[in-house]
């Protein structure tokens, strides 16, 4: 039987914006006075130059140091510098199972060379490194900050005040443009859009819009036309019966808020430091085999996370988590749920229900806010025999 497929895709973004040209005047002198002005301030606008195009980052993830090895290489994505000190917001889904960040600001590529040249300095590109500060699995954001003690330029947020119809740009370094910043653009489709997937649960803190993403745009920054940031982008989706794809970001005040209040402060929230997806086993039985068992996939671990240190493993079947089922629908919104009651909460631990695909045996065991390791029991009785 065939697999069902969700269709969505991962990405991360560019953007660029556009300043208003001055009536030309009638007066010949007047005439060239305008355009003269026009390029000045097309100089001093910093979507015209290197300084915004330095903002947005281009972030690969390794699981160790050693970035040479090809299997340490996980994977990345887009960020965007939100300070001057180096802090980068990006996707939770980028940043998964990373240790060891690289961090390439804007760059030109050059055909003689064969390299990527700074624009500032004429020279190679020097690549910078990062450090994960925290994460938000069910918002679907993490925050890194670059070990390095220059200043960065970096990107206002909007704030909550934007609308439909409100003209965005996305930019990032997706993987068809081959090292090179890319830039798409569109408008605000709707707000309140359903965030919640198979991954990640924001619920309606998302907005659409119609500025085409590419696979590798992941965590990068929806704009408006005068340089801030109206969201930050984390998939694509076609809706049922539609001819064509649609993109949706997390909303900039949200992730302002996650930010200030968790991320910033060190405090993961909401985020047990899992890549996983929520699914149904029925679409992996037999055509005429009704049974359903939804569960969480386990994909990625974070090194010294809450659900490493707490006993899971990758390629785990994540069933309950203090005592709620947290597959049902195949989204993460219950999970979601039960993670953010535990944060808000005042128990350190909390227990879940997991089973090893390589051992072919249920276990349990507790995660723990402090990060202590948990206690491992095999034996759960006879609580899911008839479904699993």
């Amino acid at each position: 039987m065939d697999i069902k497929s969700k269709n969505i895709l991962f990405f991360l973004l560019i953007f660029i914006s556009a300043c208003n040209t001055a009536p030309v005047s009638d007066n010949l002198n007047s005439n060239i006075d305008t355009l003269s002005n026009n390029e000045s301030e097309k100089s001093n606008f910093y979507v015209y130059g290197t300084s915004f195009y330095n903002s947005i980052v281009d972030i690969s993830v390794f699981s160790s140091e050693d970035t040479d090895n090809e299997d340490s290489h996980l994977g990345g994505g887009t960020g965007t510098f939100i300070t001057s000190d180096g802090y980068i917001i990006t996707n939770q889904h980028v940043t998964v199972g990373g240790v060891y960040f690289e961090i390439y600001t804007y760059a030109e590529y050059s055909i003689e060379d064969n390299t990527f040249i700074d624009p500032a300095t004429g020279k190679e590109i020097e690549v910078l490194n990062a450090e994960l500060v925290a994460s938000s699995q069910c918002n679907d954001i993490s925050l890194l900050k670059v070990n390095s003690n220059k200043e960065f330029d970096h990107l206002e947020w909007y704030g909550d005040n934007f609308k439909p119809g409100l003209e965005v740009y996305t930019l990032g370094y997706p993987g068809v443009a081959e090292g090179n910043i890319a830039v798409t653009t569109g408008v605000i489709s709707y707000l309140d859009s359903d965030g919640n997937t198979s991954w990640t649960a924001p619920g309606y803190n998302t907005f659409a819009h119609t500025s085409p993403i590419f696979s590798g745009n992941s965590g990068g920054p929806v704009v408006s036309a005068d340089g801030k940031i109206v969201g930050i982008n984390n998939m694509t989706f076609q809706p049922p019966g539609e001819a064509f794809s649609i993109s949706n970001a997390i909303n900039n005040d949200y992730v302002q808020y996650i930010v200030d209040e968790y991320l910033i402060n060190e405090i993961d929230y909401m985020d047990i430091g899992m890549g996983s997806k929520a699914i149904d086993m029925w679409w992996f039985l037999d055509e005429y085999d009704d049974r359903t068992f939804t569960l969480h996939f386990i994909e990625t671990l974070q090194p010294n996370g809450i659900a490493d240190v707490g006993g899971l493993n990758e390629n785990d079947l994540l069933i309950e988590v203090n005592n709620e089922r947290i597959g049902e629908f195949e989204s993460s919104q219950k999970l979601c749920e039960v993670l953010k009651d535990w944060q808000d909460g005042n128990n350190n631990s909390i227990e879940y229900i997991a089973y090893s695909c390589s051992d072919s045996l249920f276990y349990r065991g507790t995660f723990n806010k402090d990060k202590s390791s948990s206690s491992i029991k095999n034996d759960i009785g006879n609580r899911y025999s008839t479904e699993f």
